[in-house]
């Protein structure tokens, strides 16, 4: 198989295992709908930056996608899109910065490239428009934060513990301008108004709640939980995690990260925990 039908396959897989239809997918990575049938039947091929913005999207790297191996190809087309893919990285990470920083409305290109060391013509030749670019940097950022926080809570054994690091981790950075939650806010603010934000908040929200209640049915099977409705607890966790966070964020009085980790951990403990056994007393 050669190397563009190796991508043709691997796109197409992605496309399967996508919610919603093929119009849907092309929509969520920002490409034409006819220009992405085209490619797929092999009357057209993918542009690079076209594969760029689909290994974005799907959380997959450029080499797989391309050569279906995680290792680059030296002195391929491949290994310049690696260099590439860093160029790309660094502006995304700019992109993050300045959206958090200034907001949507008031986010600049001419901010991004200057922030991430680079000419505005080449953000431009990474990123279609200023809307793409700040879209798949919250995509971006929020991705690898769920991956790195997912990665944490599986280390810890104990269901109990995991549930109240969880929490933990939560709670927002007041120091840090970049932190996740000026992410959300935007998100909250631009999503019912914006496609692509909607359906990003709504894809963050079910990876979220889906591990909350593995972890909550993992608890329920151990014994370390009630044997409540998982969705309905998860539903009532993440609202309070959302209401408390929000009130730290705009100051209200007696708003504090402290208080906020408080009431979280008084509601695992009085709704979620199943209560403690005295020593020595059979189940």
């Amino acid at each position: 198989m050669n190397v563009e039908a190796g991508l043709r396959q691997r796109v197409r897989q992605l496309v399967d295992r996508s919610p919603g239809t093929q119009a849907d997918f092309a929509a969520a990575v920002g490409l034409d709908q006819v220009k992405l049938s085209k490619s797929l039947n092999g009357s057209r091929q993918f542009r690079p930056v076209e594969v760029m913005r689909i290994a974005t999207w799907c959380d997959v790297s450029v080499a797989w996608l391309v050569y279906g191996t995680d290792d680059p190809v030296p002195g391929t087309a491949e290994d310049e899109a690696r260099v590439t893919g860093t160029v790309r990285d660094r502006i995304m990470d700019a992109a993050w910065d300045v959206l958090i920083r200034h907001g949507y409305v008031n986010a600049r290109v001419v901010d991004v490239a200057e922030r991430a060391r680079v000419s505005i013509g080449t953000v431009e030749s990474h990123f279609l428009t200023r809307d793409e670019l700040l879209h798949l940097a919250m995509h971006r950022k929020f991705s690898e934060n769920f991956a790195e926080q997912r990665a944490t809570l599986l280390r810890i054994s104990s269901p109990r513990d995991r549930l109240l690091r969880l929490v933990d981790l939560q709670l927002p950075d007041t120091a840090s301008p970049t932190d996740d939650w000026g992410g959300w806010l935007q998100m909250w603010s631009w999503g019912h108004s914006h496609r692509r934000f909607n359906k990003l908040h709504c894809d963050l929200v079910a990876r979220w709640n889906a591990f909350i209640e593995e972890l909550l049915r993992e608890g329920q099977a151990r014994g370390d939980f009630r044997k409540l409705d998982a969705g309905d607890v998860t539903a009532q966790l993440t609202a309070m995690i959302d209401g408390l966070g929000l009130q730290v964020l705009i100051g209200v009085p007696g708003a504090t990260n402290e208080s906020m980790r408080r009431q979280l951990h008084l509601f695992a403990e009085q709704t979620v925990f199943s209560p403690r056994r005295p020593a020595g007393e059979l189940p």
